[in-house]
């Protein structure tokens, strides 16, 4: 499937981003204890000075899924009860052979 059109472009991040749509993700995905690692990530995407990336790194089945889901569901209640958290979280897994 070719992305040339806006409409194409949500489709396909709908897809892979389905809360994009119903606005939550689901709760077998962001379970509801939380690591030390989300609070940290939460910390440095919450501060106004610089805009903030934040890459989750490890080794495999670790949880770094679980806390970007988490973290997606914070931004997501946050934005509904208060101003924005802008931020991107992204998922980096370190393979050893």
């Amino acid at each position: 499937m070719a992305i040339t059109s806006k409409a194409g472009i949500l489709k396909v991040l709908t897809s892979f981003n389905p809360w994009r749509k119903t606005g939550t993700v689901n709760p077998q995905m962001a379970k509801t204890y939380r690591r030390l690692a989300f609070h940290e990530a939460m910390k440095r995407l919450a501060q106004t000075d610089l805009r903030r990336t934040v890459i989750l790194t490890g080794t495999r089945r670790v949880g770094k899924t679980t806390i970007q889901h988490q973290m997606i569901q914070a931004i997501l209640l946050r934005k509904k009860l208060t101003k924005p958290l802008h931020g991107l979280v992204i998922i980096k897994t370190h393979y050893s052979a």
